[in-house]
């Protein structure tokens, strides 16, 4: 077997085998007594059909199942002898076969390129970190108040912010109402997209049983609505006192020791987020700087996974895959630089972790949480799971020792800024802008 290899580009290579028919006769002698033994015509016993009948019938179908099968058997062992290994189906090209001539045939493969590493020894980056401000703690506030809310049956007149349910029915443009178009038994809340401005005005002041007309924007589309109001209810708020404070955590003495809790884990998530900022500018230096040209077929597949991901997260919604496929293509590169930079890292930073750190890593967990000891447990009994935390564990103990060559600009800002920000763009989209 003679064996030629081109390198067609940096991860597609090309092998040309060749075969001598001094080397194949004897398999060939063995198909052909095969397809001979079970061939049977009228005239002639099974397996008793003369030579030249069967090789007229039938030669051609064994040339071509011999051919076949000696491809699988010759490209394996052209794979082996020349330390090549495929990340994809190979191209058969250029196959030639007769009985009593040669083998030949191209097989055309992609193999994971080589992942030279850009030099990290001193990587500069940018981060932001934010720092928690009273209104973080505010707002949360406001949240864990509005998740413990009670809810009481309004008999007077109904003011912004109430909770309405009554029987919706749809208007045409002169205000008939439209047949099959009535949603009964709505809820809704006054003061809140889309029912806020003028689209809550002719709720206020009305009762339970009264019936209003109104229109609110529905897919960028004015429509008009005739509501029965069949039931108003205000939410009730609990007091922000001490009483409320040790219901949300009885380890607590006081809503103040309760606001430095809180306060403190605000700050804990900010910290994690710009800790995650940290290693995703790690990974935009390796993914900007590695000499690295992406298989065409390992693209392929990651991107069909990010589609079929997203089809079943979203079963719904219909997709475009040409569009899809062009809008992830920038994505799937990204990442797949990144696996292989990573698995390159990890190889030559010598990062590992063992069964004793996984298990340790488990029981801290449930050190932490002790009320879920059995659902934490459970958790990890699944191979699955337990492979994950090993592979967060290699991925945490990669970027803390990426992070001893990292010079970080850290820029400190206040969380009102991006909340700022936030309220601007609101303002110009609802037209209040300058």
């Amino acid at each position: 077997m003679k064996v030629k290899v081109k390198k067609i580009n940096d991860f597609t290579r090309a092998l040309t085998v060749t075969v001598k028919w001094e080397d194949l006769k004897d398999d060939f002698s063995k198909e052909y007594s095969k397809a001979k033994k079970s061939y049977q015509i009228a005239g002639f016993r099974k397996g008793k059909v003369p030579d030249h009948i069967v090789e007229k019938d039938l030669g051609p179908g064994i040339e071509a199942k011999f051919a076949e099968d000696s491809i699988n058997k010759y490209y394996m062992e052209s794979l082996i002898k020349n330390e090549l290994n495929p990340i994809n189906k190979a191209e058969i090209k250029d196959l030639s076969f007769n009985k009593g001539d040669q083998l030949v045939f191209t097989a055309e493969f992609e193999i994971q390129p080589e992942v030279v590493l850009p030099k990290y020894n001193k990587i500069n980056i940018q981060t932001t970190r934010y720092m928690g401000q009273k209104e973080d703690v505010k707002n949360a506030l406001d949240d864990l108040r509005q998740k413990n809310a009670n809810v009481r049956t309004i008999e007077g007149k109904i003011k912004s912010g109430y909770f309405i349910r009554g029987d919706f029915q749809q208007l045409d443009e002169s205000g008939l109402p439209i047949i099959n178009k009535i949603t009964k038994d709505q809820y809704i809340r006054l003061g809140m997209k889309p029912f806020s401005g003028t689209s809550e005005k002719p709720f206020i002041g009305a009762k339970a049983g009264d019936t209003i007309r109104t229109s609110f924007d529905l897919n960028d589309k004015s429509v008009a609505y005739e509501i029965k109001i069949n039931k108003a209810e205000e939410e009730v708020l609990p007091d922000l006192d001490d009483e409320f404070a040790k219901t949300l955590d009885p380890k607590v003495s006081s809503l103040k020791e309760f606001k430095d809790n809180l306060n403190q884990k605000i700050q804990e998530q900010l910290d994690s987020d710009h800790k995650q900022q940290v290693n995703n500018e790690i990974i935009n230096y390796f993914v900007k700087n590695i000499k690295l040209k992406v298989p065409t077929s390992m693209k392929e597949k990651y991107t069909q996974f990010l589609m079929d991901d997203f089809k079943n997260k979203n079963p719904k919604q219909p997709v475009d895959e040409n569009e899809f496929k062009k809008n992830y293509d920038q994505i799937s590169e990204n990442n797949i630089k990144w696996f292989l930079a990573k698995d390159r890292l990890i190889n030559e930073m010598k990062i590992s972790i063992n069964d004793n750190d996984v298990e340790k890593k488990i029981k801290d967990f449930i050190k932490d949480n002790k009320d879920m000891q059995g659902d934490i447990k459970k958790f990890y009994s699944e191979d699955k799971n337990k492979k994950k935390l090993k592979e967060d564990l290699i991925n945490e103990k990669l970027f803390n020792s990426l992070n001893k060559f990292v010079t970080n600009k850290v820029s400190e800002k206040s969380t009102d800024e991006p909340r700022k920000k936030k309220s601007s763009d609101t303002d110009i989209r609802m037209g209040k802008g300058k």
